[in-house]
C-alpha cells in the first residue's frame, strides 16, 4: 500500500516523489515495526506498539503533506483511509496490551475492511483505465465502462457494509448483505471487459486481483 501510494501520489499532485533519506527512513521504520512485533515479548506491549505505529503515522504525515501541498482535494479520501489503517493498528495493539485476542478483534477487522475499501476505490480507477489503454491499441470493440453512478453506489454500499461487519461480524443480516454487495462487485468487474484482454497478463492480472473482492 505504501509503495503504491508513494508512486501514485506524485502523479496525482504533480509534486516530486519521496526519495533518498526520507524514503530510506520510512523503510527502516517499517522494518523496525516488524522486528518489534517479532520480539514483542521481550520489549513489552507498549514499546512494541510505539515502534510499530511509527511507520503508519509517518506514512499518514507524508500523504497529508503531499495531498494538501498539491491542493489535491479529490484524493482526501485516500488520506482518510491511511488514517483508518493507523487507527486499526492502534486498536490491535490496545487489545493486545489487555491480553485480548487481538487477531480476532475489531482492530483486525477494521484493517481488513480498510484494505478492501482501498482496493475498491483505487481498483475502480486504474483497472478500467489500464484496460482501456491496452485495448485502444488492439482491434476496435467493446471498451470498459467508465466509472459512473453504479460504481459510486457499489463503493458506498461497500463502506457501509464493511462498517457493519466490523461492528457485528457474526450477524446473519450483515452476512446476507455482504453476499449482495459481493454480487454487485462481480457485476462491476464484468463491465471492465476482461474477456478482451486475456492475452496480456499485465492487464488481466489486475482483474484477477479485483476478483478477490467479490470472492
Amino acid at each position: 500500500v505504501c509503495g503504491f501510494l508513494l508512486t501514485a501520489i506524485p502523479n496525482w499532485t504533480g509534486r516530486l516523489p519521496v526519495t533518498g533519506m526520507p524514503l530510506a527512513a520510512l523503510a527502516a521504520l517499517w522494518v523496525a515495526g516488524r522486528v518489534a512485533v517479532m520480539f514483542g515479548g521481550a520489549l513489552g506491549p507498549f514499546i512494541t506498539a510505539i515502534v510499530d505505529l511509527a511507520f503508519l503515522a509517518s506514512l499518514v504525515g507524508i500523504v497529508a503533506r503531499e495531498i494538501i501541498a498539491g491542493n489535491n482535494r479529490r484524493n482526501l479520501p485516500i488520506l482518510a483511509i491511511c488514517v483508518l489503517f493507523l487507527v486499526a493498528n492502534a486498536l490491535f495493539h490496545w487489545v493486545a496490551m489487555g491480553d485480548g485476542a487481538a487477531a480476532h478483534d475489531g482492530g483486525a477487522r477494521l484493517g481488513i475492511a480498510t484494505l478492501v475499501t482501498l482496493i475498491t476505490l483505487i481498483g475502480g480507477r486504474i483497472i478500467p483505465s489500464f484496460t482501456r489503454n491496452w485495448l485502444a491499441k488492439q482491434e476496435p470493440g467493446v471498451l470498459p465502462t467508465p466509472m459512473g453512478r453504479f460504481d459510486a453506489g457499489v463503493i458506498a454500499a461497500t463502506v457501509v457494509t464493511l462498517a457493519a461487519w466490523v461492528a457485528q461480524p457474526e450477524s446473519r443480516l450483515v452476512g446476507g448483505v455482504m453476499l449482495l454487495v459481493g454480487a454487485a462487485h462481480l457485476i462491476r468487474l464484468s463491465r471492465w471487459t476482461v474477456w478482451r484482454c486475456t492475452s496480456e497478463p499485465l492487464v488481466w492480472v489486475l482483474h484477477l486481483g479485483y476478483g478477490l473482492i467479490p470472492l
